[in-house]
């Protein structure tokens, strides 16, 4: 009797059924085992948080249920995917690996190489499909755009029917980790994880959240219930990126025919956030190691020699004394999501006011972050912590920012409880705030709430004084135009 093949499925960022290749192409060749290794090694790596992990381990769990009803219940294994090969290899004998391609940091590669040759000798052919757009080895930035418009156009991957058992898997669901070994702070409020989440939040701002995101998105107070709250479902692929596209350009176009100026600016709104979310994707895809090598290296050499920790460790804490700075930082702490304007202002406070080297705090914000993707994060961080080489510098200021980003104080009076009571005129500075009031408000400052670490027009001052002096000595014009021709792209989409 001729033996069967079986084609292994190895989820790591795609947690779902639908519009997922590997999955529709496989069932379509024969038996199927779709397979999840939590890697110790991985989930040890200083980007790793348990939060995340809680995330994705409920995403497993409702991915399990929906292949068993397929037929097929998901594998889990809590080893390092040679062991796991290696096993595969006496279950299966000769196997066919698939899976989507990945866009990671570091470690991610050096694995996928160590695979890669492992299957070589092996004699395992592993393929891999395109994720959100990114090409390997993409040449210019118009070829990219074009590339990307035509894979969000093309038809989601549909569900397989039936999937055929294969076998149960090693570790029943009732035994996988509850704990990984990542960093263990706590997030009482994140968002939950699984398929059902995500339809529900995509459909509820898509028909309802969303009518004012192009202005909700910006504002702290207004970001949760008026942004897409789908970004740790992009992150952990728990929705394809093209569904997000699809269903958001089938709304638009709804919404355009009805007239509705404030949906149709905010569908554009978002349809241009989730192509610059695959924009830098491409980044890091084309520029590996992002998550510790400036981008433009004219950079280096700038900060990565000075850092104070007293500065670190007020930062991660919420305690700089910048009140919309700490109710940041707190809020990303308590819900494992902050927007995109306040992870901007943080990065850029730490690299440029306390002149701390970006990789620390990256790493740290990585950890709190329920939505981390490192091929979003670090160019992302890249671009606040002003090393891309691409754009103007600018340091922002806390105390304008916290201004114009939360003028109501709601925000900030949510994240600080010492900051309630403290009236508008002082609620953005409050070290300015005459000592009597500070009484009267229940708020001393140096005592209920810190002084600022800093001073922030000299920090600002000496910011930009010491990166002047960096680039009039090693700025590199090749170097910036090397950057610019590879990664600056247009966001206009028609």
């Amino acid at each position: 009797m001729e033996s069967v093949t079986v084609r292994v499925v190895w989820y790591k960022r795609d947690l779902r059924v639908t519009d997922h290749g590997p999955l529709y192409h496989a069932a379509r060749q024969g038996p199927v085992a779709p397979l999840y290794v939590a890697e110790p090694e991985y989930w040890a790596q200083p980007d790793a948080g348990e939060r995340r992990w809680g995330f994705v381990r409920e995403t497993l769990l409702e991915l399990d249920q929906t292949l068993s009803k397929l037929g097929q219940p998901l594998w889990f294994m809590h080893d390092s995917m040679i062991n796991v090969l290696e096993y595969l290899k006496s279950r299966f004998g000769v196997f066919e690996l698939y899976s989507h391609q990945e866009t990671g940091v570091q470690w991610c590669n050096r694995r996928n190489q160590i695979v890669r040759e492992w299957c070589r000798r092996n004699g395992v052919l592993w393929r891999e499909w395109p994720v959100c757009g990114v090409l390997r080895r993409a040449t210019g930035a118009e070829r990219w755009q074009t590339a990307w418009k035509d894979f969000m156009a093309q038809p989601r991957y549909p569900s397989p029917k039936t999937l055929p058992m294969v076998g149960t898997s090693p570790l029943k669901p009732e035994v996988w980790p509850e704990t990984i070994g990542a960093d263990p702070t706590p997030c009482v409020l994140r968002q939950a994880g699984g398929r059902a989440a995500a339809a529900q939040e995509l459909k509820s701002f898509l028909q309802a959240r969303g009518q004012n995101y192009f202005r909700d998105t910006h504002y702290p107070a207004t970001a949760f219930d008026g942004g897409s709250r789908l970004s740790p479902y992009l992150a952990h692929g728990v929705i394809s990126l093209r569904e997000a596209v699809q269903q958001s350009r089938r709304a638009l176009q709804t919404y355009h025919a009805r007239r509705s100026a404030d949906w149709v600016k905010s569908m554009n709104e978002f349809l241009s956030r989730l192509y610059l979310r695959s924009h830098y994707m491409q980044q890091m895809e084309d520029e590996p190691g992002m998550e510790s090598l400036n981008l433009h290296k004219s950079f280096n050499g700038l900060r990565e020699h000075q850092f104070e920790e007293a500065k670190f460790d007020a930062w991660k804490n919420g305690e700089t004394g910048f009140p919309l700075i700490d109710a940041a930082m707190k809020a990303l702490i308590q819900y494992g999501w902050i927007n995109y304007q306040l992870r901007g202002l943080l990065m850029s406070f730490a690299a440029n006011q306390l002149w701390l080297h970006w990789r620390e705090p990256a790493l740290y914000l990585a950890r709190l972050s329920t939505d981390y993707d490192p091929a979003v994060h670090f160019p992302l961080t890249q671009q606040f912590a002003g090393t891309t080489g691409m754009l103007e510098q600018k340091i922002y200021n806390p105390v304008t920012e916290s201004h114009r980003l939360d003028p109501a104080g709601k925000f900030i009076r949510a994240e600080c409880p010492a900051l309630r009571e403290v009236s508008d005129a002082y609620l953005h500075a409050p070290w300015k705030m005459p000592h009597a009031e500070q009484i009267m408000s229940g708020c001393v400052i140096g005592q209920d709430y810190p002084m600022p670490i800093i001073n922030n027009e000299d920090a600002t001052l000496i910011a930009g004084q010491r990166l002047k002096a960096h680039l009039e000595e090693r700025l590199d014009p090749m170097e910036t135009a090397r950057v610019r021709a590879a990664h600056l792209r247009s966001i206009k989409l028609d």
